[in-house]
């Protein structure tokens, strides 16, 4: 009974101590429980947040898409703006559109508007293109919204370009053309006709030039093509033609007719020299106050100014006879070595010499 009575209080002394190891033996897993818990509820807050995030935002961007789609949108200076000036945010302007808060954003390609097309029929007239707007503090942006523009400035057609493309025939009307012809280190009057067709290795035209003022706002719009020059040295003269055109558009609506210019003012050959001299009348300055015996050739070359600085006269013969002088002529260009033929003139008109005034009287 004792041995029973014993057995029962170690009994008794040793549970405490059995469940403290017990509870020891717990608590790792009650801690982990506890950690698990609290890790699943920040997980779902954070859940909680980036939904109520997500949210947030597509609020944002559909309070967005509301105002755009409240505002218009139109093409800054409509009247003189042509399809093709229209190229970024700055040519468009908006209404009902709070600028202190919001900025529009069109859509670019290759950083130009992207404006497609809208109106087969009238393709430069009309395109669309797409617009969002965005919060210039949030940075938060709406969808991007198709807009649709017409009635845009046409380019000018085939008759407005004949009158754009002209060059004036005066020189003196010529300050006001848009269009303008330069010669490159070239005299016109100093050398035939055919020499100003020359081209250079990569074909393109060596001494002239046709192009449009940089000084007007059409060199944006319209271009210089088929440039062409015909010659002709017996005229002397060269015409000089190329076209207008639109750029960027390949009708015939939008290219002018060819247009044209005509110089004459180029040296001529020995054939017209021939016949310029031909023409001339001789005349010795002063004769009548010069005697015979005392004429010269500059007396000849004074008395018959060319009309060209570049002429010179040059004599094959200079004889003075009884009462005139006999002298074979030639006309050359200095500038181009071309020589007419040769013409045999006869000039009067001079003092009797005393000697001859004497014998006169003898007889």
């Amino acid at each position: 009974m004792k041995e029973q009575e014993q057995k029962n209080l170690n009994t008794q002394e040793q549970s405490p101590q059995q469940n403290q190891d017990k509870v020891k033996s717990q608590n790792p897993k009650t801690k982990v429980i506890v950690w698990s818990t609290a890790g699943a509820a920040i997980a779902a807050l954070s859940s909680v947040a980036s939904l109520t995030t997500v949210f947030s935002n597509q609020r944002k961007v559909s309070f967005l898409d509301k105002v755009l789609q409240s505002i218009k949108i139109d093409v800054k200076d409509k009247e003189t703006k042509t399809k093709d000036d229209i190229k970024t945010i700055a040519n468009f302007v908006s209404s009902n559109l709070d600028t202190k808060l919001y900025e529009l954003v069109v859509e670019e390609v290759d950083g130009e508007v992207n404006k497609q097309p809208l109106d087969k029929d009238k393709p430069y007239t009309t395109f669309r293109t797409k617009f969002a707007i965005r919060n210039k503090v949030t940075k938060a942006q709406s969808n991007y919204r198709i807009f649709e523009f017409r009635d845009i400035k046409p380019p000018k057609e085939k008759e407005d370009l004949n009158k754009l493309g002209k060059i004036s025939e005066n020189e003196t009307d010529r300050v006001n053309d848009k269009v303008k012809i330069e010669f490159i280190n070239f005299n016109r009057g100093q050398h035939l006709a055919s020499a100003v067709a020359a081209k250079d290795e990569s074909g393109k035209f060596k001494h002239f030039n046709i192009y449009l003022k940089q000084d007007n706002d059409d060199a944006l719009q319209y271009e210089i093509v088929n440039v062409n020059v015909e010659t002709n040295n017996n005229e002397a003269e060269a015409t000089f033609s190329y076209q207008l055109k639109v750029k960027s558009i390949e009708d015939e609506k939008f290219i002018s007719d060819k247009l044209s210019i005509k110089f004459k003012d180029f040296a001529i050959p020995s054939t017209q020299l021939t016949e310029y001299l031909n023409s001339l009348q001789f005349k010795y300055k002063d004769a009548e106050k010069t005697y015979l015996q005392d004429a010269i050739k500059e007396g000849i070359i004074e008395g018959t100014p060319l009309k060209n600085s570049n002429y010179t006269l040059e004599f094959e013969k200079f004889e003075k006879n009884l009462d005139k002088i006999q002298a074979i002529v030639k006309i050359v260009d200095k500038n181009t070595k071309e020589t007419s033929q040769t013409r045999q003139i006869d000039i009067i008109g001079f003092l009797i010499t005393k000697k001859l005034f004497k014998m006169q009287l003898m007889q």
